[in-house]
């Protein structure tokens, strides 16, 4: 898409060198063309439970009053660690919760054992498993009779008005964000409109950079061609190192469907075709992690400025810890609801069902807006769903993949959010979260499977934020004498990346806030033209 460019003019009056002036601002108008070296062993055992923990460690947590009344922690964790037989191997720094540690238990101290011990402390508020979690397995998809032609390539009808197409190679696979009927694996074909209206949206915003989504998983591909420009280095919160790679694939597909470049002539295209993915790497090549891990991860996400958490992974018991650390990141945090087929509202996922009121639970739908058969469901506990059957997007080692999950549901909702970001900067948690459940489509499939009983609609949520970009300024004198000194500062609205001042006098700028100086008395028309260069 072109640029658009706005232009709002405000004029300055001075009529003598020593007589005071003030600078007014008027309405702008729309134009629409416009530390420890203790080793840590995360290795995950085979055959694990949802209910699993690790034997060696669990996370403990100390009273608030006991913090305040020491500064810190340290002064008396040392001790009652020691009459314990644990080590610190993760401290409240690392974890983004004060008096939040974990620790290593020595010998053949248990679990159990352990967190009996911490809680008869009256300086401990509670100890806790470090549980174990996992990818929400994706369900299995059967492409071996899968033939690809150019003919197969170009079905579909794509012509929508009031929307952008792009020319991804693959976009006809992308039922879920544009379902015209159109064939999109072998025979397998949907129902025109059941779709969250990608390219509807994309009329209002493509995304923007600006805006940073972290995905909680696997590992994500930073050079897959599909991603390489949108994706962050990360963090490896397995090894502790800086960087990360994906050797499972699940957390490249998810971040494929959130921000695949769109528009490039090659795959496909993410619900964001530009935006900032911040890889968090805490679950192993069989898809498999720990909670304390997750904990760190997200506490991560937090101090680089993510504004939307995807999580497509799930498991263990309910974690005081984990709640606490989602609540704390000041993110709307996406959750996939499972996909055991069973109602959470009885038998409850983690993270999922968690009442935090910045979580998104997500449940899946197919091709013709049903609930997909393998999806978790809960009229009190999931909050939205979102096409999950049958996703296309990329995958590890530059290739492209179908899957299916609760986990290919989550990301289609976290792109939205992010879509919203980029179209509206200054949304809240709250708005982001609200607006998405307020402009779902109802289907009477959906009736009791979710609060809102319907599917997300990315173009009536974006439009529904969406604020018009409009040029506006003011400026305030730094003298009254010659030369004139006057410090500018834009006010625009609609979220301009881009600022060219004419100060009427011969000179320019392309700051967003600039100070001018005038040497010469007389009348100047001060013009200020934005640009937001959404692709």
């Amino acid at each position: 898409m072109k640029p658009n460019w706005i232009a709002y003019t405000n004029v300055l009056f001075i009529f003598l060198l020593f007589i005071q002036f003030a600078i007014w601002p008027t309405a702008g108008v729309l134009n629409q063309t416009g530390t420890s070296n203790i080793s840590i062993n995360n290795t995950i055992p085979a055959n694990t439970t949802n209910s699993s923990y690790a034997s060696d460690r669990v996370i403990v947590k100390y009273r608030s009053n006991v913090i305040s009344a020491l500064g810190s922690v340290e002064p008396v964790s040392e001790s009652v660690n020691s009459a314990i037989g644990a080590n610190i191997i993760k401290n409240d720094t690392e974890l983004g919760i004060s008096g939040l540690q974990v620790v290593e238990l020595s010998g053949n101290k248990s679990v159990s054992d352990a967190i009996t011990q911490y809680e008869q402390n009256p300086l401990i508020e509670y100890a806790e498993p470090d549980y174990i979690v996992h990818i929400i397995d994706p369900e299995p998809v059967n492409t071996n009779n899968l033939s690809i032609s150019a003919q197969e390539a170009s079905s579909g009808d794509n012509s929508v008005s009031s929307s952008i197409i792009p020319n991804d190679t693959y976009f006809y696979r992308l039922y879920g964000m544009h379902n015209t009927g159109q064939a999109f694996y072998g025979s397998l074909s949907g129902t025109t409109d059941d779709d969250v209206d990608a390219p509807e949206a994309w009329s209002y915003s493509t995304g923007s950079s600006n805006v940073i989504v972290a995905v909680v998983d696997t590992g994500v591909q930073t050079d897959h061609p599909d991603l390489s420009g949108n994706v962050l280095s990360g963090y490896n919160f397995i090894t502790d190192t800086a960087g990360q790679t994906d050797d499972n694939g699940h957390g490249t597909h998810c971040a494929g469907t959130i921000g695949a470049i769109g528009n490039n002539g090659k795959g496909v295209a993410g619900v964001c075709w530009n935006v900032t993915i911040l890889p968090c790497k805490f679950l192993d090549s069989s898809g498999y992690g720990y909670t304390s891990d997750a904990i760190e991860a997200i506490n991560y996400a937090k101090g680089k400025g993510a504004s939307i958490i995807s999580n497509s992974w799930g498991g263990g018991s309910y974690s005081s810890s984990l709640k606490y650390a989602i609540e704390n990141s000041g993110a709307l945090v996406v959750c996939a609801a499972g996909n055991d087929g069973v109602n959470t509202d009885s038998d409850p996922q983690y993270p999922s069902c968690y009442d935090s009121s910045n979580i998104v639970s997500v449940a899946a739908t197919d091709w013709n807006d049903n609930l997909a058969y393998f999806s978790n469901y809960g009229s009190t506990t999931v909050d939205v769903a979102a096409p999950g059957d049958y996703i296309y997007s990329t995958l590890k080692g530059s290739t492209y993949s179908f899957k299916s999950g609760t986990s290919m549901a989550t990301p289609m909702v976290s792109g939205i959010a992010a879509l919203m970001k980029s179209a509206n900067s200054s949304l809240t948690v709250s708005q982001m979260k609200t607006t998405i459940m307020n402009t779902v489509d109802t289907r009477s499939s959906l009736t009791g499977t979710c609060i809102t009983g319907g599917r997300v609609n990315a173009y009536q949520a974006v439009k529904s934020v969406y604020t018009p970009l409009q040029a506006r300024f003011f400026g305030i004198p730094g003298t009254v004498v010659n030369p004139l000194s006057i410090q500018f500062h834009d006010a625009s609205t609609g979220d301009p990346t881009g600022w060219l001042w004419n100060f009427g006098d011969g000179n320019s700028s392309t700051s967003q806030n600039p100070s001018h100086t005038y040497y010469t008395p007389g009348n100047f028309t001060v013009q200020l033209t934005v640009n937001n260069s959404r692709e």
